[in-house]
């Protein structure tokens, strides 16, 4: 119950997905050159909705009803075309390039609230920022590898991209330099340097609630993320049947997008650019691989330590902040053994720090009246993703099937997800106890243990 209204539901939903469809056509047109030419359209759609629905409880009047719905929905539709070439005389060079066209649309959100109760007047329906944004991205490559005698390898590469917005063209060179040397037949050291564009951005709401990855594209008053990247490492073969490599990176990153304090994804009345900042990251960590083959049994394992922060001016006071996606340690273990032709199992472990967050810390309560929605409020936050959700981690089992006839190949897999059923939290929910009186916080997980089939076929 609030405020003489009964609590009929409270609900959080989420949904999203991805469409995909793709033709290759590839033609060689002798044994020194080919070309691989494809044309695709893949549609990406999310959705986050939160339904409230209350009805009066004082004894003796009629009683009034309210239902709230607030929902986001973000998409983005990609149709592209490109031509892949490789031209390659003799082992030791190799000259590949391409070109790519894209067309996207963008769909950065539509809220719609409607409220029913004759104690706020007319009923409202009301849909905010319902817009599509339409953009055009070109690209050119050309990349060249080099085998300078038995110990060293290069590849020199560089892309021109060029992005076209209603008012504006970005354009950007992205050069890139790979270096292998190979001292001894089973060790190989490399390094690489790349400066990268990319324009399209990534935002994230960093508070509590259902978890938003929305992808927006550069506008005439965003610029596109810029990114230099250093790396380097060495693997080392023992006999034929394990490696073992060492990896580490150092990256700088610049024109980053992020939700300006106190906004959000679920905001009203306001264009999505008003409500966002950019900024600067950095980011670097190391990552140790280990794979085996011995016999009908493969595996690997992958850990990776690394640590990812942000800066913007008006975020945090200008102190620098964790990245929501900042999980310090990742971990993944997998083994596949094949009893035969036909029978195959595999079983792989991940383990990994949670998602950081944004957290409440305490909450300034005022007089809202017979509203029957909860009130926020003030709500004062601490350290802007200063939180970390639990460490998660989980096991997934497959086996499959094979039977290969005279022009059919078909795949049968019975896979589990998530075998012992582990609990791993995905967001936190805010709501109230049974009283309305106090507001809670509850870690909330949606993916169980899930067993699957499915049948592939080639032809």
């Amino acid at each position: 119950k609030e405020d003489g209204f009964t609590q009929l539901q409270d609900r959080n939903n989420l949904a999203w997905g991805n469409l995909l469809g793709t033709m290759h056509w590839h033609h060689s047109i002798n044994d020194d050159f080919s070309i691989l030419s494809s044309v695709s359209i893949s549609q990406y759609k999310f959705n986050a909705a939160h339904i409230y629905h209350a009805e009066d409880s004082i004894v003796g009047i009629p009683k009034n009803k309210v239902s709230v719905y607030r929902n986001y929905i973000s998409g983005v539709t990609d149709f592209n075309v490109f031509v892949d070439g490789k031209y390659q005389r003799r082992p030791s060079y190799a000259l590949r390039f391409g070109l790519k066209s894209s067309r996207h649309r963008f769909a950065p959100g539509a809220n719609a609230l409607i409220r029913n109760n004759s104690d706020f007047g007319e009923p409202l329906d009301t849909i905010f920022n319902n817009i599509k944004i339409e953009t055009s991205e070109f690209n050119a490559y050309l990349e060249n590898e080099f085998e300078f005698g038995k110990k060293f390898k290069a590849n020199l590469g560089l892309r021109y991209s060029v992005f076209s917005t209603s008012e504006k063209n970005y354009n950007a060179l992205q050069p890139r330099i790979l270096v292998e040397w190979k001292p001894l037949k089973n060790l190989v050291f490399h390094s690489s340097y790349s400066i990268l564009s990319q324009q399209i951005h990534l935002l994230t709401n960093s508070g509590i609630g259902l978890p938003s990855d929305i992808w927006v594209p550069s506008t005439p008053l965003i610029e596109p993320e810029s990114s230099r990247q250093l790396s380097g490492g060495f693997s080392v073969k023992v006999k034929d049947f394990f490696e073992i490599s060492l990896d580490g990176y150092v990256k700088r990153q610049n024109n980053l997008l992020s939700y300006q304090e106190g906004a959000a994804f679920l905001l009203n009345g306001e264009d999505w650019e008003e409500k966002v900042t950019t900024g600067s990251g950095k980011s670097y960590g190391a990552e140790l691989f280990v794979s085996l083959k011995k016999g009908n049994t493969t595996g690997w394992m992958s850990y990776t330590l690394s640590n990812a922060t942000r800066r913007f001016e008006d975020i945090n006071e200008g102190h620098s902040f964790p990245y929501k996606y900042n999980h310090g340690h990742d971990l993944s273990i997998t083994l596949i053994h094949k009893f035969s032709d036909k029978v195959k199992i595999s079983g792989s472990w991940v383990f990994g720090g949670g998602n950081r967050f944004t957290a409440p810390t305490s909450q300034i309560p005022y007089n809202t009246g017979q509203n029957p929605v909860p009130s926020e409020g003030i709500i004062l936050y601490g350290p802007r993703n200063g939180e970390q959700l639990d460490n998660f981690h989980r096991l997934d089992l497959g086996m499959d099937f094979f039977k290969k006839k005279k022009r059919i190949e078909r795949t049968i897999r019975i896979s589990i997800y998530n075998v012992y059923n582990q609990k791993n939290t995905f967001f936190i929910r805010s709501g109230y106890n049974q009283e309305g009186t106090q507001r809670e916080y509850k870690q909330v997980s949606i993916f169980p243990i899930i067993p699957s089939i499915s049948y592939d076929f080639k032809f």
